[in-house]
């Protein structure tokens, strides 16, 4: 099975976990006040500040080690990452608990602490999940992925169809989400127990050892990794509230399919570079970085420049008027697209340099800390956002340099430049007709037609390219 064909796997069953929280995203926005969606959202971010946290780097020292074990050692293993993971997650509920006892420091009101410790549940369930990508991508099993993300998402649009239709009350998500939680930690147990037909043994600590001692430095890097990439979240929610975080968190609004498309080609990679890097076939990793970068970015740049187009429609058919001054912080932070067309963290990981991402990763929270707080004392509500940009490319340029460094290439080698210049060119050349659209259209018939003329318009132009293209040669 081909690369783009076991992306295509893992990208479907994580889209559709995105198009459910993005399901219960507007449903949410439409129906609750500000200050209510805005309890909802900083429940989100405590879940992604905490599983970056208590995850501590399990899934990736799974891709690391698995390889290096034989059959019998396998089983040993699987128990002792699930012992660990096991302890992980009863830590995150512990900790969702301390959050919601400092809710009114943390969050500014104390109404969202009874929801918090029903969200600690989730969380712990959401943790200890994630081993289960690692292991099965491993096993070529990308497909069982797909439908264990499928199977779940699809329980969650049901209920929040039940929850518009029957106008259930604001907690009933929270005690919903708790109950998905503890499935997810039965169904993971069963799936791997299935593949790897293992049977549960005491932890090994001599392996335990080790694969903590690898993955620390990961788990610091994700933590000071989160915080940065959260720290505008952070600072609104706790300077400025749960009504002015509802705004600023539907503006900051990262485009799923990209982040889904661009996490599921390193996932896949992930055991082509561990290995040519052991082998120090540097010609063939490069190589096999290159290749995943012209994927992402024949979907990154069209969609950048697609939704800089549209951005005003997309905001205000998603989200209503409620919402118009989301609109300019979803343009500044949508000029971090062009800048992310691959995970570079996770690959510098992955040959090795932990320490080096976990240096890069502090740097960059200490200047997006200092600049956030800074520019939103002048700037408001948008200094943050300018901010995230800011040290976001930074943060990039840098990572790309030490990749660049340790697999003995250039930047020219690592990026197909050629291809990213037509796809961008390309894509320019497909929005121009949207300028006329707007001048005769509103609402959201106007974001219809501007999607249908755009993707109409790049895919001849695209296919046109290359057709004459190869026929010249």
């Amino acid at each position: 099975m081909g690369l783009f064909k076991r992306s295509l796997f893992i990208a479907t069953g994580k889209l559709f976990q995105a198009i459910t929280t993005f399901t219960y995203t507007i449903i949410l926005s439409h129906i609750l006040s500000k200050f209510y969606y805005g309890i909802y959202q900083q429940a989100l971010l405590t879940s992604r500040i905490i599983v970056a946290i208590m995850i501590f780097g399990i899934p990736t020292a799974v891709f690391y080690f698995l390889p290096r074990f034989n059959d019998k050692e396998k089983n040993n293993f699987i128990s002792t990452i699930m012992s660990i993971m096991s302890l992980l997650s009863v830590g995150a509920i512990i900790l969702t608990y301390v959050a919601s006892l400092n809710s009114r420091v943390l969050y500014g009101n104390v109404i969202i602490k009874e929801y918090l410790l029903l969200y600690g549940i989730f969380i712990g369930g959401r943790i200890f999940s994630s081993i289960l990508d690692p292991f099965l991508i491993s096993r070529r099993k990308e497909k069982l992925v797909m439908l264990y993300y499928l199977f779940f998402n699809t329980i969650e649009i049901v209920f929040i169809i039940i929850y518009y239709w029957l106008s259930l009350s604001f907690i009933s998500i929270f005690i919903f989400f708790a109950i998905v939680g503890i499935l997810q930690v039965l169904v993971t147990f069963l799936i791997l127990t299935f593949v790897y037909h293992f049977k549960f043994t005491k932890p090994n600590f001599h392996i335990g050892g080790k694969i903590l001692s690898y993955s620390h430095p990961i788990a610091l890097n994700n933590i000071l990794g989160i915080l940065s990439s959260n720290m505008d979240k952070i600072i609104i929610s706790g300077f400025l509230g749960a009504t002015y975080y509802a705004i600023y968190i539907n503006g900051s609004y990262q485009i799923p399919l990209i982040s889904i498309f661009i996490s599921s080609v390193v996932a896949v990679i992930a055991p082509d570079i561990t290995a040519f890097h052991f082998k120090e076939e540097h010609t063939q990793l490069v190589s096999v970085i290159r290749k995943s970068i012209d994927k992402t970015s024949l979907l990154v740049l069209p969609l950048f420049i697609f939704f800089l187009m549209v951005s005003k429609e997309f905001i205000l058919a998603l989200y209503s008027n409620k919402f118009y001054a989301s609109i300019a912080i979803f343009r500044i932070t949508l000029f971090i697209l062009p800048f992310r067309l691959t995970n570079y963290g996770n690959i510098l990981n992955l040959l090795g340099k932990t320490k080096t991402v976990l240096f890069i990763s502090l740097f960059e929270l200490v200047l997006n800390g200092a600049l956030s707080l800074t520019l939103l004392r002048f700037m408001g509500i948008y200094g943050p956002a300018i901010s995230f940009l800011i040290t976001t490319i930074i943060q990039i340029f840098i990572l790309i340099y030490y990749i660049t460094k340790t697999v003995d290439t250039n930047i020219t080698e690592l990026f197909p430049i050629k291809n990213m210049g037509n796809y961008f060119l390309i894509s320019v050349l497909a929005s121009l007709p949207l300028f006329l659209l707007k001048n005769r259209f509103t609402g959201i018939r106007l974001l219809i037609l501007e999607t249908t003329v755009f993707a109409v318009l790049f895919m001849i132009l695209y296919f046109g390219r290359r057709y004459f293209f190869e026929r010249e040669r």
